[in-house]
């Protein structure tokens, strides 16, 4: 069991489980799951539980039912923030070092970080999805707009 305030929005990502709550963070956890399906906080002596593996430490994104999205290779995390603003880090290094068994340590990997901004954009973007190619970001926000990022240079079009 992961505890956190207002925990929402939980996403597989390979074997691993992405989640965010109110407190500013997504965090990558692998679920431990053995014989006696307990849940908690896994350690070295636990058969169960979960393994925090990293966190995502996110600007003015503190109020519940904002929703981050994956893009179908699960390489790439965006969310949008209180400020209308647009975060994508590319998860490639996270995969990488999971594979490699060095997954069981929290803390900072070097990970690849783009923010995604429109003159525009200056409401809550509440939910955002990418294309099937990932190379398109539609974002709406509480002002009712809808906007489409162009991610591979950070354009934005606005709708």
């Amino acid at each position: 069991m992961l505890i956190a305030p207002l925990l929402s929005h939980p996403r597989f990502a390979g074997d691993c489980v992405l989640s965010k709550s109110i407190s500013n963070v997504i965090v990558m956890w692998k679920p431990v799951v053995g014989k006696g399906g307990r849940s908690g906080i896994a350690s070295a002596n636990d058969s169960d539980g979960v393994v925090p593996l990293r966190e995502f430490v996110l600007d003015e994104c503190n109020l519940w039912f904002i929703r981050f999205n994956l893009d179908d290779q699960a390489r790439f995390l965006a969310i949008g923030n209180n400020l209308g603003e647009v975060r994508v880090w590319d998860m490639i290094g996270d995969v990488l070092m999971m594979q490699s068994g060095e997954g069981g340590k929290r803390g900072k990997v070097e990970t690849t970080e783009y923010l995604l901004r429109h003159e525009g954009a200056r409401t809550c973007v509440r939910n955002l999805k990418f294309n099937g190619n990932g190379d398109l970001i539609v974002t709406v926000s509480d002002g009712g707009r809808v906007f489409v990022y162009q991610f591979d240079g950070g354009d934005a079009i606005d709708m």
